[in-house]
């Protein structure tokens, strides 16, 4: 495993941070982490902001040291009637406001920018117990506009987030599997 740990360092050519496990830019705060027991799948728990061409990058290289599935951890803002459930697995997602993190890239120019999502999201808890739901990606921070809310509750969406779908493309992109839950509020 230090093995996949190292390659995985070198080939981001970003920072590694000793003090707290997590790969960033000196004096920025850490936008995901990267865990794994599992030479196989890695669990990458987002909580900020990322260079946006780390979304295509980051799964490319898991794949090229033999990663084959991505466990995407992070927060959603709960649409739906009552209680949050607390965590859900993501079913399908909405992008109608999206940028594709593939525009500009070497598969947009060579016309395969617009991968197939169908079929894209596999279960996370093998058992079955958390709720599944579609997510709604926006653009905007939580909690969202009161007239994106009521437009994405149309749309059959129970959850919303803006950090899934960038990384659901990439990884895709890169032919890794993907696995979303999210930590659900208000």
């Amino acid at each position: 495993m230090d093995a996949v740990w190292q390659q995985i360092l070198d080939s981001l050519k970003r920072t590694f941070c000793f003090d707290c496990n997590l790969i960033h830019r000196p004096g920025d705060t850490p936008a995901y982490s990267v865990d794994s027991s599992d030479p196989d799948v890695i669990t990458i728990t987002v909580t900020g902001e990322i260079d946006e061409r780390m979304y295509v990058e980051l799964p490319k290289i898991l794949s090229d040291i033999g990663v084959k599935v991505i466990e995407l951890q992070t927060e959603g803002e709960w649409l739906g009637d009552g209680e949050p459930p607390g965590k859900m697995v993501i079913a399908d997602h909405v992008a109608c406001h999206s940028v594709n993190p593939l525009t500009g890239s070497d598969a947009a120019r060579e016309g395969s920018a617009f991968i197939d999502l169908n079929s894209t999201y596999k279960r996370m808890d093998v058992d079955g117990s958390l709720p599944e739901g579609i997510l709604w990606h926006s653009i905007n921070d939580m909690p969202l506009p009161d007239d994106e809310k009521k437009e994405a509750i149309s749309a059959g969406c129970v959850i919303s987030g803006n950090k899934v779908v960038p990384w659901v493309t990439g990884a895709k992109a890169a032919g890794l599997e993907i696995r979303v839950v999210l930590d659900v509020h208000l």
